[in-house]
């Protein structure tokens, strides 16, 4: 079985990343190679034949592996268990998918991947909430009174409200955040369901050589909004935008 760890253009193959592949060999015991089928090619590993199981550690070593070979070249890295039975069916796949991995791939070059999450406790959202956003609280004439069939709608709608609130604050500060990152990016995606805690979950595209204006931005973010917890994580691989359809 071949694993695969990642796509790239074949014109940036260069003596660095084979060098590369070669040291990566060395140390892990599986043979890295290169896999080409213009425009397109692959990196490619194949086990040793005492594989060891699947484990945390081997995990993390994948990862490691990925990130070392997106800081040498611009690529599309593949998740842990991408395999294919060999290396003609890889050239296979690289040619029937040629297209929409060359857009892919435009899409990441010489970007890195970020993760820009807003934490508040459930007190801290509700107080930035109905601090945040303007409407009317109070109760429509026809859901007041206290028989128990006014007081249940009431509460229903309290409960709507709330809703509403929360999902008019939310949009706009995502509206916010994208403006205040289109400096760097503004190829963002939020992420959605929201877990408990969070106020906002993103991720976005950097160019490689905008690092630093991007930590300026945050930090600047975290002022303008200091009930929350604003925490930058990063560069990563590009995971979440080298999603493709394969055939």
């Amino acid at each position: 079985m071949t694993t695969l760890y990642a796509l790239l253009e074949s014109r940036l193959i260069d003596g660095n990343l084979i060098a590369l592949l070669q040291s990566l060999t060395r140390e892990s015991g599986e043979a890295f190679e290169l896999v080409t089928a213009a425009p397109l090619a692959a990196i490619i590993a194949h086990p040793s034949a005492s594989s060891p199981p699947i484990s945390r550690e081997l995990l993390l070593h994948y990862a490691a592996t990925v990130e070392r070979l997106t800081e040498a070249v611009s690529l599309l890295p593949m998740r842990h268990g991408s395999t294919l039975p060999s290396s003609a069916e890889v050239i296979s796949m690289l040619q029937l998918n040629a297209v929409s991995c060359i857009d892919a791939l435009k899409r990441v070059y010489n970007k890195a991947e970020y993760s820009l999450r807003l934490f508040a406790s459930p007190e801290q959202q509700k107080n930035a909430i109905s601090a945040g956003v303007d409407g009317d609280n109070s109760l429509p004439e026809a859901l007041q009174g206290e028989t128990q069939n006014k007081r249940y709608l009431a509460e229903k709608y309290r409960v709507h409200l709330a809703e509403e609130h929360h999902r008019q604050y939310i949009e706009t500060l995502k509206s916010r955040l994208r403006k205040d990152l289109g400096e760097v990016s503004l190829d963002i995606e939020f992420k959605k369901p929201l877990p408990s805690g969070f106020i906002a979950d993103m991720v976005l595209l950097v160019e490689r050589n905008s690092k630093e204006r991007l930590r300026s931005i945050v930090k600047n973010i975290q002022s303008n909004y200091p009930e929350y917890d604003v925490i930058l994580t990063g560069p990563w691989p590009p995971y979440n935008f080298s999603q493709i359809r394969m055939q």
